[in-house]
C-alpha cells in the first residue's frame, strides 16, 4: 500500500522532471517517454500513440462506460510565450524549479 506522502513524493519528481524538458508543441518526445516510463515503472498499463499516453486504470474494463482525463506535456510554442518558456531552461536547464513550497 502507498502512503499518501509517497505518491505526493513522486507526482513532485516527475512534475520537476518533467519541468526541467524542453518540450515545444510537436516537439514533446521526451516528455512523452518520461512519462510513459514513470508510469509503466508504477505497474500502470499505458499505451503510447506518438507522443500521446494512454494509461489505464487497474480495473478498466471496455464493456463498461469509460471517462477520458486529457492533459498536455508540451509547452506553448505561441510567440507570446515562448521567450519566458526558453528563459526558464537558458537558466540552468538541468536544475527543476523547486516546486516543494508549493505542494507542502
Amino acid at each position: 500500500m502507498f502512503k499518501l506522502d509517497k505518491l505526493q513524493d513522486d507526482a513532485i519528481n516527475l512534475l520537476k522532471d518533467l519541468i526541467s524538458i524542453q518540450s515545444f508543441s510537436f516537439e514533446e518526445d521526451k516528455t512523452a517517454t518520461k512519462i510513459n516510463n514513470w508510469l509503466k515503472e508504477r505497474g500502470v498499463k499505458s499505451d503510447r500513440k506518438v507522443n500521446n499516453i494512454i494509461a489505464y486504470n487497474k480495473h478498466y474494463d471496455q464493456t463498461k462506460p469509460n471517462i477520458l482525463l486529457n492533459s498536455h506535456h508540451d509547452i506553448s510554442s505561441s510567440s507570446a510565450l515562448k521567450p519566458t518558456a526558453v528563459s526558464v531552461f537558458e537558466k540552468d536547464e538541468k536544475k527543476p524549479l523547486e516546486l516543494e513550497n508549493l505542494f507542502r
